[in-house]
């Protein structure tokens, strides 16, 4: 808030205020201070000590949750709680707030003065407990003050001249006397809107905000003279009114090319923002009230706003990854069509050569110029084996293009959408247009449903998309660890393939015992968790461990690995699968308490 706006807003609140007695002191989550009076309902002196917009406002409206009993608020209740407000100050030059309240703290013989400091500086937010001889007793920030207009710390205050102390005489003199800038002097004002503005702006008049220095030129003409004299009419109206409060909305851009909204409350209706977008208020307290909520709203959405564009960029370069896995494997068959022409030309040759050989030297059969052809062939299988492999190679290759290339465009197109939508995100201005984006939700796959840990329990009895809660049951026992995750464990060799391959979705945790036979065991992550809870780890684990052939060992070490990391060798026997990579963990093989409570219960149990 501008410094005079707050001057006229503490000289609206001031007889309200001044009187009544302290019945309670807190600080809220949002870092604002609350002085509680009583004998006037829930009437309250709010003071948003926010580092970004800091602002001072009457309100009887409840506000959140408390943070901890710091130190300093407990040190403002053992000296203010019960006090009465004796004054509220306010320097017309400075936004430095001073509470003054008369109180009987324990031990002294009677009624002592104690001043609360408000520094309502943007960025530099502050407030401290000053004693009866104006000593520090603590402050909300451990720093020096801001401001050196504290009572009992001098009068330097800031540099340049100040409206509190400036007349007409030295106001007249600084036209009259070349600008220094530096260390060179520079011209006087040029009479032009701008070379006044820059001329002001210099001389830093303590007080004046480029906003109502803007206002004076634009209502004064260019003589110094009708400057001062519309300077003192505004000070006159500020200090003395009648207030119209009216708040402006206005665009400010940023370097980046950005722009956002910046609210700037003024007592009255300015000419120099004639026609920008505003709305008018019947108290300075009102507009400050309004103000603060419309502020915190904006912050809530913008908050809101982060999080979804964090969640978008986290999906869209997971697409990205997978987008590109998928080409380079496109790419990879792509390049096997040639494997045809190798096992043609392989199956022609006269000669079916022994293996241990690298690599052959054929005639191109298919180029119009016969030209020589190296094939590159594994040494331990012959010419014909080879020709067959190559063969083989071609067919799968053949097969997997159609279906690569159908994924690669379907990938394609959900980054596009996700695209459109992470844009519609950062430019979403209002709730409504959140939920709006929020409510699309093309982002997964058919039929999945977003669950909470917590839910797992309840969704254990489900498969992925396609699949009937009676395959689940067939082919695995069903658990529930402590923290609610849901654990199948694989009841047969054949189940086992069946529970890993056609029942767990890619992103489960797939467990194994190692060195031993046994249970495949998946703990679901319907969430796409990149790492489950450390106790559901170990409580499957346990499981795998318990469901082999290392139940009596007194400790064994079980695999696991996200399900996408497992395959099948063709052609291995059933339950044998292949690992791309895992990690490892030492457990006792046992049933976990948890998971014992929830043994074999019924599916819809759970």
């Amino acid at each position: 808030m501008d410094n005079l706006s707050l001057e006229a807003l503490v000289r609206e609140v001031r007889p309200t205020v001044v009187g009544q007695v302290l019945h309670r002191i807190r600080l809220s989550q949002e870092h604002v201070l609350l002085l509680d009076f009583q004998g006037r309902g829930r009437l309250q002196l709010a003071v948003s000590l926010d580092p970004v917009a800091p602002l001072l406002f009457l309100t009887e409206k409840k506000f959140g949750s408390e943070t901890g009993a710091q130190d300093w608020i407990l040190l403002l209740r053992k000296y203010l709680e019960r006090g009465r407000v004796v004054a509220l100050d306010k320097e017309l030059d400075d936004r430095v707030i001073v509470v003054k309240v008369e109180s009987t703290s324990f031990g002294s013989p009677g009624p002592e003065r104690y001043s609360l400091v408000l520094e309502l500086i943007p960025n530099k937010t502050n407030a401290h407990l000053l004693g009866p001889e104006d000593e520090s007793l603590g402050a909300w920030r451990l720093r020096p003050p801001v401001s050196q207009r504290l009572p009992g710390a001098g009068s330097s205050g800031p540099p340049g001249t100040s409206i509190a102390s400036l007349t007409r005489e030295p106001f007249l003199q600084l036209f009259q006397r070349p600008v220094t800038v530096d260390g060179q002097p520079d011209l006087t004002p040029d009479g032009t809107l701008d070379g006044l503005r820059n001329f002001l702006s210099q001389h830093r008049i303590a007080g004046f905000s480029p906003r109502f220095i803007t206002e004076i030129l634009a209502k004064a003409g260019p003589e110094p003279e009708s400057l001062w004299e519309e300077m003192q009419r505004l000070l006159i109206r500020v200090q003395e009114g009648p207030c119209a409060p009216r708040l402006y909305f206005l665009q400010k851009s940023s370097s980046k090319g950005a722009t956002g909204e910046v609210l700037f409350l003024a007592p009255f209706p300015l000419q120099s923002l004639q026609g920008s977008a505003h709305r008018d208020f019947a108290s300075m307290r009102e507009a400050a009230v309004w103000m603060f909520e419309h502020q915190r709203s904006r912050l809530a959405l913008a908050t809101r706003r982060q999080a979804c564009v964090a969640a978008l960029q986290s999906k869209i370069q997971k697409k990205q990854r997978l987008l590109s896995n998928l080409e380079a494997d496109l790419g990879g068959h792509q390049e096997r069509m040639a494997y045809k022409k190798y096992s043609d030309l392989l199956f022609a040759q006269p000669e079916k050569s022994p293996s241990g050989r690298g690599e052959v030297r054929v005639t191109d059969l298919f180029d119009p110029d016969q030209r020589p052809l190296i094939i590159p062939l594994d040494e331990r299988l012959s010419l014909v084996d080879n020709a067959r492999r190559y063969a083989v190679l071609y067919q799968k290759a053949n097969r997997a293009i159609p279906q690569l290339a159908k994924r690669v465009a379907a990938i394609r197109a959900e980054l596009e959408a996700l695209g459109e939508r992470h844009r519609k995100t950062l430019a979403a201005r209002t709730a409504e247009e959140l939920d709006q984006l929020e409510g699309q939700r093309p982002l997964r796959r058919s039929g999945s449903q977003r669950t909470s840990p917590m839910s797992h329990q309840r969704d254990s009895g489900r498969g992925e998309p396609g699949q009937s809660r009676g395959l689940l049951q067939r082919v695995a026992k069903q658990f529930a660890s402590s923290e609610g995750w849901a654990i199948w464990v694989g009841k047969s060799g054949r189940d086992n393939d069946i529970l890993t391959f056609k029942v767990a979705s890619s992103e489960d945790f797939w467990f194994h015992v190692g060195g031993y036979g046994g249970s495949h065991v998946i703990l679901r992550n319907p969430e796409k968790s990149s790492a489950p809870p450390r106790q559901s780890i170990l409580e499957a684990a346990q499981l795998a461990a318990y469901f082999s052939q290392a139940r009596n060992a007194p400790k064994v070490e079980v695999h696991y690995t996200q399900r996408k990391f497992v395959s099948k060798p063709k052609g291995a026997k059933a339950g044998l699968v292949r690992l791309r990579e895992y990690r490892s963990v030492s457990v006792r093989p046992q049933l976990p308490r948890s998971a014992a409570d929830n043994h074999e219960l019924p599916t819809g149990d759970r």
